[in-house]
């Protein structure tokens, strides 16, 4: 942005000249600007310090890597990660990045060795994905850090940005499935054999309720082109969760003629 200080040295503008130490707690980050130093190697991405010339915050951020692309498929599998999640976003329980990460490992672990389907992974907060490649080397990956998200409008909204990162990685698939990514479905190939629709849902009520309903958002089936239809227009804050999104989405399509199934 425009500072009144351009070209001189100023801490609230961070436009020093490279020779000038930062003051105490500061470093350099990126854009050679002084900042509040954060703790390196503590599993999580500070995107200020996301380049080559810091290492890629010392290893805690995924470095940048080709775009990776699942093959052609009736039914691919879609996880979604956030490994460090805001300090702002609403209803995180577990907000440990160990304990996450571990568990989106035994989940991989999982997948891996039960289903044949193309499995992509979307991971939003650009930590470092090396534990989670090597528990699928198979699996394709997207990494990036979503520092523009609204916290205030849910997870959920915060998801349904990265599941649109992932959508090019995803252009050979018929239908995604898109499971929550600490979720493992068990027997999950064997109940894609026999669907067919262009939506499916789960038949698991949800323990809450809104208006005149709601649909649990952890697993979904979906034609691509219906994303938007299905979770667009989130925001918690207002009252329109992505469980009551969707369950608005899913009514509105039926009644259109999409075909819709349940998840036994």
């Amino acid at each position: 942005g425009d500072c009144p200080f351009a070209g001189a040295c100023n801490r609230t503008c961070g436009l020093c000249d490279a020779a000038e130490p930062c003051a105490g707690g500061e470093a350099r980050d990126c854009d050679g600007r002084c900042t509040a130093a954060t703790a390196r190697r503590d599993g999580c991405c500070a995107s200020r310090f996301n380049c080559a010339s810091h290492d890629f915050d010392a290893g805690d951020c995924e470095p940048p890597v080709s775009n990776e692309e699942a093959p052609a498929s009736d039914w691919c599998i879609l996880l979604t990660a956030t490994v460090c999640p805001p300090s702002a976003m609403t209803h995180t329980v577990l907000r440990d990045a160990v304990a996450r990460r571990r568990d989106y490992v035994a989940v991989l672990e999982s997948y891996a060795a039960s289903s044949k389907r193309p499995l992509v992974v979307v991971e939003n907060s650009g930590a470092h994905l090396g534990e989670l490649r090597r528990a699928a080397p198979s699996a394709h990956f997207v990494s990036f850090t979503d520092d523009e998200v609204d916290a205030s409008k849910g997870k959920g909204h915060a998801e349904h940005r990265a599941i649109r990162r992932a959508l090019p990685a995803l252009q050979r698939c018929r239908r995604i499935v898109k499971i929550t990514g600490r979720y493992f479905v068990e027997g999950l190939d064997a109940v894609l054999d026999t669907v067919d629709a262009d939506i499916v849902v789960q038949s698991t009520p949800s323990p809450w309720s809104l208006g005149d309903g709601v649909l649990r958002s952890e697993v979904i089936g979906f034609d691509a082109s219906l994303l938007d239809a299905l979770l667009g227009g989130q925001d918690e804050s207002r009252g329109r969760p992505a469980e009551r999104a969707l369950f608005e989405g899913v009514q509105k399509l039926e009644r259109a003629g999409r075909t819709v199934a349940r998840f036994p």
